[in-house]
C-alpha cells in the first residue's frame, strides 16, 4: 500500500482536487456561455478540463508504472518534475487571487512567464520568455476582447 501513498500518486489527485475548486469558483463568475457568446468564465472552465484530464492522465499512468515493477526505482532527475504540478497550482492560484486586484495583463503575463520558469530544465533566455510573455497576453486580450467581445479588466 505504501507505494500507491508515494507523491507520484497523491500529486496528481491534489492537482485535480485543486483544479475542481479553482472550477467551482469559476462557475460562480457567471455562465460559461450566454446565447452563445463565451463569457468571463469559460477560459478557466478549458483550464479546468485541460488540466483534470491531464491530471487524471498522469495518474493513470503512473498507477501502470507502479503495478508493472516495485516503483522503488527513481530517477534523480524526476524529483524536481514531479513538484512542477504544484508550482502550477500556486501559479493557478496567484492567478485567480490577483486578477481582479491587478487585471489581466499583469496576473496574464505573470502567470504564462511563471509557466515558462516551471516547464524549462535551463533557466535561460529569460528577454525571450519575457518577449513570448507578452505576445501570448496580447494575442489572448485581442482575442477575448475583439473576438469574442468580453471585456477583461486592464
Amino acid at each position: 500500500m505504501k507505494k500507491y501513498l508515494r507523491k507520484e500518486i497523491v500529486t496528481p489527485l491534489v492537482t485535480f482536487l485543486a483544479l475542481c475548486l479553482y472550477g467551482m469558483q469559476a462557475l460562480k463568475l457567471s455562465v460559461p456561455v450566454i446565447n452563445g457568446i463565451p463569457q468571463e468564465s469559460l477560459f478557466p472552465l478549458i483550464i479546468v478540463i485541460i488540466g483534470g484530464v491531464t491530471a487524471i492522465s498522469l495518474f493513470v499512468s503512473e498507477l501502470k508504472r507502479l503495478s508493472s515493477f516495485d516503483g522503488e526505482k527513481t530517477e534523480e532527475n524526476e524529483k524536481g518534475k514531479r513538484a512542477k504540478p504544484v508550482y502550477v497550482i500556486f501559479a493557478t492560484a496567484f492567478l485567480v487571487f490577483f486578477f481582479e486586484k491587478t487585471g489581466f495583463f499583469v496576473t496574464a503575463f505573470a502567470y504564462v512567464f511563471a509557466l515558462m520558469l516551471i516547464y524549462d530544465d535551463k533557466l535561460q533566455k529569460i528577454p525571450q520568455k519575457l518577449l513570448f510573455a507578452l505576445l501570448v497576453c496580447a494575442f489572448v486580450y485581442v482575442l477575448y476582447v475583439f473576438v469574442f467581445d468580453i471585456r477583461l479588466p486592464w
